[in-house]
């Protein structure tokens, strides 16, 4: 078996492979070096780099998740967690970076740092934000190894953690957005397709 450095050089994609595992490896290891400098920071003495670092440190993040969703169309395309309680989100929850919030989220309730629910509802969202975030960090040494080696199919223990990362994003995104933000109703959606329903149906005439 040849050694990691000597496999990573050979076999390590280029920035220009449009295919959704090497798209994740560099998005993935633009991830690692930002955190890796971002810790290297003293934040008492360089208070501007370190919000600058942070701030690419999300729009990394950002793009290594886009990457993942893209991976996970390609490989478990009909085995997703249904999606559909995202309509009972209220229309701004829904934006380009929430998945971004809901990582920073489950890392903060992971340390015992409750900003944006009662420290009761963080006790309980714990344990799930862990779950979260080791099912994140399992999935992408998977990904890594696996972007080294053949792109044509994935083996079934990378399928199985994509699986599992996207059962446990889907909890915790239900779980935390419900516990900080009022969703709607049954009789909120109801009002809601109705009225979707007579502007159709004004559209028609």
């Amino acid at each position: 078996m040849l050694p990691a450095l000597m496999r990573r050089w050979l076999y390590r994609p280029k920035r220009s492979d449009q295919r959704p595992l090497a798209q994740f490896y560099h998005a993935d290891e633009e991830v690692t070096r930002v955190t890796a400098e971002l810790n290297g920071v003293d934040l008492r003495k360089d208070l501007q780099k370190y919000l600058v670092l942070l701030n690419q440190l999300r729009i990394s993040q950002d793009r290594m998740l886009r990457t993942i969703e893209l991976v996970m169309e390609e490989c478990i395309p009909a085995e997703r967690q249904s999606r559909d309680y995202h309509i009972k989100f209220p229309d701004e929850i829904l934006h380009d970076n929430l998945g971004v919030q809901l990582w920073f989220a489950a890392e903060c309730l992971s340390a015992g740092s409750f900003l944006e629910v009662r420290e009761s509802e963080g006790v309980l969202l714990r344990p799930l934000a862990e779950e979260l975030l080791h099912c994140l960090e399992g999935l992408r040494l998977l990904l890594r190894e696996h972007s080294l080696s053949d792109f044509r199919s994935y083996p079934p223990l990378v399928k199985e953690a994509l699986l599992q990362y996207d059962r446990v994003f889907s909890e915790f995104e239900l779980s935390y957005i419900s516990t900080v933000i009022p969703v709607k109703s049954a009789e909120e959606m109801q009002r809601q397709q109705e009225i979707v329903v007579l502007f159709c149906e004004t559209v028609d005439r």
